[in-house]
């Protein structure tokens, strides 16, 4: 009887330390309202794109994420990076440019705390003919928003 009283006792300690490590859940309409004051505030810069983040999203890797095609080469200096929360975020920006029949793809990770509020990455190329981002990372589920600056 003392075994089984002292196994349950501690199944009942465990229980309450994992559930007072768990995170707090995020409103769905916090985000959303957060997301809509990002995309429709005035922001120079040749567009803006926007992602939703979780727990379960997979790392970043080239081809993937949110694009901004441009018609022509465009100087781009650099984007313009925030998300919701306080989660620290993996942002992936890809610049691409078509060389001759290739194309060149060069991308950076850059980590933004998003308590601390919006982060410029810089872009190390003189012409781009589509941005790329995406962001992973999150504890919580979010939100993110990009900025691409004009050089």
């Amino acid at each position: 009887m003392r075994r089984a009283t002292a196994r349950a006792a501690c199944l009942v300690l465990l229980a309450a330390l994992v559930g007072g490590c768990s995170s707090a859940e995020v409103d769905a309409s916090q985000i959303g309202e957060w997301m809509s004051d990002h995309e429709h505030s005035v922001e120079d810069g040749l567009g803006q794109m926007s992602g939703r983040v979780s727990p379960d999203d997979p790392p970043a890797e080239p081809g993937s994420g949110i694009a901004m095609d441009f018609a022509a080469p465009t100087p781009v200096s650099g984007v313009r990076l925030s998300c919701f929360g306080d989660d620290t975020l993996t942002f992936f920006v890809e610049v691409v440019r078509e060389v001759g029949n290739g194309v060149r793809s060069d991308g950076v990770e850059h980590e933004v705390s998003c308590a601390e509020g919006a982060y410029t990455a810089d872009v190390d190329s003189p012409e781009a003919d589509r941005i790329r981002v995406d962001a992973y990372g999150a504890e919580h589920d979010g939100a993110w928003h990009a900025v691409v600056l004009a050089d």
